[in-house]
């Protein structure tokens, strides 16, 4: 055929050459749906396949969405969503053991101390009834009551904090009250410091929330800033969105910032004086004259966690520290 190249042709003059011709074209459109088709198929079948290959996978988060309701069913697979199931069924079951061995803890640790308590407050409440108004004894005495007192708050806080939070009820709480009545009681640790406490409140504010928890919370705040205030003010301001405990006082040295709410964490005489850079002596260190365990603010971010709320703090630019609980 070669000698026809180049040359039109009429192809009803060569019929062989026209059935030819028509087959390709019959051929070609032929592979054209057979790709299509094929492609569609691919799809299709990938489509299922990924389906069926990921729903052990998408049953797995349900499960452990769903308070791992149907994570049992799931152990038993052969697959690598099986080892995967049982390793976090073998892990939650441990969680599960921790978490109530913690709550028994708790309460059996609160039931035990509750009995010397109470025996404390009673021998606190007789021997203060009869020494005289002016003994020097009443000091030591007072003290014995309050540190009992406030052991008491501490276990019956940490009792609520064992629970979940959903099963706690949560009146409705004045902020300003609490914060009045913490001030007062705390406010002996002022008598030998010429320092001022204020509260600023343009109204009454409230927050749905345990009495104890936000006593527990905020009162601790006002300690801090009481006991490492010597000079100057404190001031608690609320508002309708954030409670913020302001002090003049010691300040919170910049290596100690991301221990802030460790455990056992409190100042010593290791860190420098911000604004001299020289250790801090013995003679100097607050730490000498401050009781407490380092507790304190710890225990407040737990509790800040538990009740869904936010507390940040923030160094003051003429000295000292601001605490700030948000609760809305």
């Amino acid at each position: 055929m070669t000698y026809l190249e180049g040359v039109e042709m009429v192809m009803s003059h060569y019929p062989v050459l026209e059935i030819f011709e028509n087959l390709e074209d019959i051929f070609a459109d032929t592979l054209r749906v057979a790709v299509i088709l094929s492609l569609l198929i691919a799809a299709i079948f990938s489509h299922l396949s990924s389906k069926q290959i990921i729903k052990p996978l998408l049953d797995l988060k349900k499960a452990v969405e769903t308070d791992h309701s149907n994570l049992t069913e799931l152990t038993h697979l052969p697959s690598e969503v099986g080892v995967l199931a049982r390793a976090i069924d073998e892990k939650n079951h441990k969680l599960e053991q921790y978490l109530k061995r913690e709550q028994l803890f708790t309460g059996d640790v609160s039931h035990e101390l509750r009995t010397p308590l109470t025996i404390i407050m009673g021998a606190f409440e007789v021997l203060a009834s009869q020494l005289p108004a002016d003994s020097h004894l009443n000091e030591f005495t007072n003290r014995i009551g309050t540190t009992a007192r406030e052991t008491s708050e501490i276990i019956t806080a940490l009792l609520l904090l064992s629970r979940a939070p959903e099963k706690l009820d949560a009146p409705q709480t004045s902020i300003n009250s609490i914060a009045l009545a913490e001030v007062q009681r705390l406010t002996y640790l002022l008598r030998y410091k010429t320092v001022t406490c204020e509260i600023v409140a343009e109204q009454e504010y409230s927050a749905y929330v345990r009495p104890e928890l936000l006593k527990m919370a905020l009162g601790n705040l006002i300690k801090n800033a009481f006991q490492y205030t010597d000079d100057g003010e404190v001031t608690i301001t609320i508002d309708d969105e954030k409670i913020m405990v302001t002090d003049t006082g010691l300040g919170i040295p910049e290596a100690m910032m991301p221990l802030l709410y460790e455990r056992f964490e409190r100042l010593t005489h290791d860190y420098q004086d911000e604004g001299t850079g020289i250790a801090l002596s013995p003679e100097n260190d607050i730490n000498h004259k401050v009781e407490g365990s380092g507790l304190g603010l710890s225990i407040v971010q737990r509790i800040m966690s538990h009740m869904g709320w936010q507390l940040t703090h923030q160094a003051n630019p003429s000295g000292g520290s601001t605490f700030i609980i948000y609760y809305k």
